[in-house]
């Protein structure tokens, strides 16, 4: 069986989404009391080079710290060496509380040098001075450096690695990582010291490849430190942000993930987002984190075991709408594709919640996302149909549908819609009765409908068309129109399902009168000569088959039927495939009831491919036999009979198919006749003088309704529908029309 490729449609944020970088601390100023307004920039960087006395050396480098904080002084200060000047200075201070002050102006130059316009230059002259050996070693020595030095230091770090993956790199493999740790978890250090470490992490986590972040900070404790730092009562919220943040990058990972499932880290996790003082962006932070790492199957269960969902759905029911609650629904919508999560889910009386939350205006795009990929996950599964028809999902998918602002969840909407009605009379009555149909039509007419919701939505109309009760349903709701275009205009799945729901609605006559109305003929023409698929061809001549199998000499609207012979000619010539030429068989032989169309018939050179059919021993009878038939209503006029008599194999071709198949014994006598009349004219005794093609007839007087009964009809005349002749083509229930598409899972990668 077929699957269309379906897959849920792009996230408004990506599952797996990584927190990113924030530019690095504002340029910043130091106090000094030192006269230096009179001195230049060399004069300054000497002093800071050689200068015996600390306080003039403090002063100095607090005064090129203040003008690194202007970006037009910054080229100066490098070209003048500044740079490894104070590399060197810090580098040749014994960190103490004495040194402090000097180790915080160096630190705060080289902060500003390296956040500048000129950043790039100047982180590379810092890299090239050994500056981050220098700095992460006295970050390093937690028991002499000030806490002051360590936050300039944290900031300086931060400020240097900002948007370089080279330079974070050289920081995480020189001990930059485990010396930040170190920062925060030292309880001696302040919470503004802290702060700026867990801000500068948040900054290297932002690393790829990713296995960095496994061979970084898997082992240096900073995960578990992260989540502990969150439930810190004395931190800062801007630490708590850093923290949630640094999560969130080295959430991506799987490697990172297993660290944070260990021990109570999914619990503690959840319990941050209903903390009154957590701030919203952390929250935010944190319910990515969660939906990260449940992304990855081998965790989902992690998370239900933790009551992770119960959690969530109570935070729905307080929690105003947010992009918190987006990503939290992420996590519903991944942890239901396994069964302890479906199970949980339904115990929780979680589906009916989150049916609800879509259908108010207060719901977010994110939400309404990964709500509606979760009822659709759902509905994959087969026992679940009538326990979500009851939770009002259908509704739930056809509210979704029927609004075109809504089109970025409208592909989801109609897999679901989809699975629900698979082999399920009751759910397509339900869509037929709440407007459902109506809905996908506005849905699949949207200007901005994607090629993969066309191709949900024609399966869709397809599965509908099969029940009987709904075939004039569609064309009435505006479905008919909609399939036209999809089977000229859509791609090659498109078609094969719009193809198919038209065979099946075409078997209604008023819906046949539409198919008419809307230039039906011309399309399936369009197709015919350019589709390529045998199952898209097969139902397009079934199409012609049951648009006309219905009394057809009863229309007075014979122009109409003059269009289908060349599209069914055409189809003929075209195709192989034994279906189609029996379905295009049949179409011809309903068409040649008409005395009208027979000239039109053999100007198409209809009797010359009949013939050939005919001569083609491997042809089924289903074929074969429509079109004798049909030969033989053609041999009852002039024109046809004069083309059959013409050509030399016409009498050997026929007798031969009489000969090989077992046919009904008023069919066979029938046949022999127009032989033996086809021999005698043969032989001279109708045909003196005439030579070359027959010419065709000229139009007949108007034709009242009483001369299309063919009141006096030829015998052996066969009209579809009647007698054995073929029947109304119902659509078989195709395989293809039942299965259900396959789902695409979102990808866990950044």
């Amino acid at each position: 069986s077929h699957n269309p490729p379906l897959s849920p449609p792009p996230s408004h944020l990506p599952a797996s989404q990584s927190f990113g970088e924030e530019p690095g601390p504002q340029m910043r100023r130091v106090s000094t009391t030192f006269a230096t307004h009179a001195m230049s920039i060399e004069q300054l960087l000497g002093l800071c080079a050689h200068c015996p006395d600390p306080v003039e050396r403090r002063n100095a480098c607090a005064y090129i710290c203040n003008l690194s904080a202007n970006v037009e002084q910054q080229e100066e200060i490098r070209r003048r060496g500044g740079i490894q000047i104070l590399v060197n200075m810090v580098a040749a201070t014994p960190a103490s509380a004495a040194t402090a002050e000097v180790l915080d102006a160096a630190a705060c130059a080289l902060q500003n040098l390296t956040n500048g316009n000129s950043a790039d230059q100047n982180k590379l002259a810092v890299v090239a001075a050994d500056g981050i050996n220098v700095l992460v070693r006295l970050l390093t020595e937690q028991t002499a450096a000030a806490t002051s030095t360590k936050q300039a230091i944290a900031r300086t770090l931060r400020s240097l690695s900002f948007q370089s993956n080279e330079i974070k790199l050289k920081i995480a493999q020189q001990g930059g990582v485990l010396a930040l740790v170190n920062v925060i978890a030292n309880p001696h250090d302040t919470p503004a010291a802290k702060a700026c470490a867990a801000a500068c992490l948040r900054s290297l986590s932002f690393i790829s490849p990713p296995e960095q972040k496994q061979a970084r900070f898997g082992e240096s404790g900073c995960i578990a430190l992260m989540i502990q730092l969150l439930m810190d009562q004395s931190a800062t919220h801007e630490a708590q942000e850093s923290a949630a943040g640094t999560l969130q990058n080295l959430s991506v990972s799987h490697y990172a993930q297993e660290y944070m499932i260990k021990g109570n880290g999914i619990s503690t996790l959840v319990r941050i987002l209903d903390r009154p003082q957590t701030t919203r962006k952390t929250k935010e932070a944190v319910a990515l984190v969660l939906c990260n790492i449940s992304v990855d199957n081998a965790h989902r269960d992690s998370i239900v075991r933790a009551g992770c969902l119960g959690q969530i759905l109570h935070l729905m029911d307080t929690q105003p709408p947010s992009e918190m609650m987006g990503y939290l629904l992420g996590v519903l919508r991944y942890c239901c594709q396994c069964d302890s999560g479906r199970s949980e889910l339904r115990r929780q009386d979680g589906v009916r919640r989150v049916v609800a939350l879509l259908c108010t205006p207060e719901c977010t795009p994110m939400q309404q996302e990964h709500a509606t990929a979760l009822l659709m996950v759902l509905a994959q599964r087969p026992e679940l149909k009538n326990f979500l028809a009851a939770q009002h999902a259908i509704d739930a998918f056809v509210h979704l549908l029927g609004h075109p602002q809504l089109l970025h969840v409208h592909e989801a909407a109609a897999v679901g819609l989809f699975f629900l009605c698979q082999q399920h009379t009751e759910n397509k009555l339900k869509v037929a009765d709440l407007r459902g149909i109506h809905a996908l039509v506005s849905a699949v007419s949207a200007p901005g409908c994607t090629q993969k919701a066309q191709n949900t939505i024609s399966a869709m109309f397809q599965s509908l068309s099969v029940e009987e009760e709904l075939e004039r349903q569609l064309a009435i709701d505006g479905a008919l129109p909609v399939l036209l275009k999809l089977l000229q205009d859509g791609s090659e799945q498109t078609r094969e399902y719009a193809a198919g729901a038209l065979q099946n609605i075409s078997v209604n006559s008023e819906n046949v009168d539409e198919l008419f109305e809307h230039d039906g003929i011309g399309v399936l023409r369009t197709v015919l000569l350019a589709c390529s698929n045998p199952n898209t061809l097969e139902c397009v001549a079934a199409i012609l088959q049951n648009m006309t199998v219905e009394e057809p000499e009863l229309r007075a609207e014979v122009a109409e039927f003059e269009a289908i012979v060349p599209v069914v000619c055409c189809g003929l010539r075209r195709t192989t495939q034994h279906e189609t030429l029996e379905a295009l068989c049949c179409t011809l032989q309903s068409l040649s009831v008409i005395p009208a169309l027979h000239k039109h018939i053999v100007a198409n050179d209809g009797i010359k491919m009949l013939l050939s059919l005919l001569e083609t021993s491997t042809l089924p009878q289903a074929i074969t036999e429509p079109a004798a038939l049909t030969l033989l209503h053609l041999s009852s006029k002039k024109v046809g009979f004069l083309q059959l008599a013409q050509d030399p194999k016409a009498t050997e071709v026929i007798n031969r198919f009489c000969a090989a198949h077992a046919l009904a014994p008023s069919t066979r006598a029938n046949l022999q006749k127009m032989t033996a009349k086809l021999q005698t004219a043969k032989q001279g005794c109708r045909l003196a003088g005439i030579s070359g093609e027959p010419q065709l007839l000229g139009r007949t007087n108007t034709m009242s309704p009483s001369h299309l009964r063919l009141n006096r009809p030829t015998p052996g005349l066969r009209r579809i529908g009647t007698m054995a002749s073929p029947t109304m083509r119902k659509a078989k229930t195709f395989r293809r029309h039942q299965s259900s598409p396959r789902l695409a899972k979102k990808s866990a990668s950044p």
